[in-house]
């Protein structure tokens, strides 16, 4: 899990990314990839909290997530949605969880 401002962890390609100084978001997701890691920033924890709260207790919830937190295709969870090994962010919706 990681802290801070979700616009660091978003990639390069990304038009709000700001953390392409010295390629830290290429570094960071070539190390995603190459190791197999999947983050979650804390935004993306709150806002899963919020989701169940409000929206539907059983639906969001780390159990209903762990098939993509699983999936290769993917390396992390922002609050914006799923990042997936191509830099491309797919909003959770309906379809997903």
């Amino acid at each position: 899990m990681i802290g801070g401002n979700e616009s660091d962890l978003l990639p390069s390609n990304h038009p709000d990314c700001t953390s392409n100084v010295g390629n830290k978001s290429d570094n960071f997701y070539d190390t995603m990839r190459k190791h197999k890691f999947f983050f979650i920033s804390a935004n993306a924890m709150l806002s899963l909290g919020l989701m169940k709260l409000f929206v539907s207790y059983d639906k969001y919830n780390l159990e209903n997530l762990f098939p993509l937190i699983t999936n290769p295709e993917y390396v992390g969870l922002l609050s914006s949605g799923l990042v997936n090994i191509k830099g491309e962010i797919i909003t959770l919706d309906k379809n997903l969880v």
